[in-house]
C-alpha cells in the first residue's frame, strides 16, 4: 500500500490528470490518466488467476502511442496492431508510462 501512495505522490497524472476508461470486464479494469507532462496506463487484475489481456486502443488516447514502459509492477506490456497486450498476476496492478 505504501508503494502505491508513493507512486501517486510521484506522478501528477495520478493525482489530477484527466481519466479515460480503456477496457474492462468482470475482473479487470484499464484506464489512462494524463496530465500536461505525462500519460499513464493503469491496469488492474482482480481475478484469482493470471489474466492475459488484449485491450483495443483505437479511438482512445493510446491510439498514437508507440511504447509502454513499466512504472509500477513486475510486468511489461506491448502495443501490437492497435492492441495493448499484458499478462497480469492475480489481484495485481500495473502502471505504464505511455510514449
Amino acid at each position: 500500500m505504501q508503494s502505491l501512495l508513493e507512486l501517486r505522490q510521484k506522478h501528477a497524472a495520478l493525482r489530477a490528470g484527466k481519466q479515460w476508461h480503456i477496457g474492462w470486464d468482470d475482473s479487470y479494469y484499464a484506464f489512462v490518466r494524463e496530465s500536461a507532462d505525462e500519460k499513464l496506463l493503469v491496469v488492474y487484475n482482480n481475478a484469482t488467476q493470471t489474466r492475459a489481456l488484449e485491450i483495443p486502443v483505437s479511438d482512445t488516447p493510446l491510439e498514437s502511442a508507440h511504447q509502454l514502459q513499466t512504472v509500477f509492477g513486475d510486468v511489461s506490456a506491448e502495443l501490437v496492431n492497435g492492441t495493448v497486450r499484458v499478462s497480469l498476476s492475480p489481484q495485481s496492478i500495473a502502471v505504464f508510462s505511455v510514449r
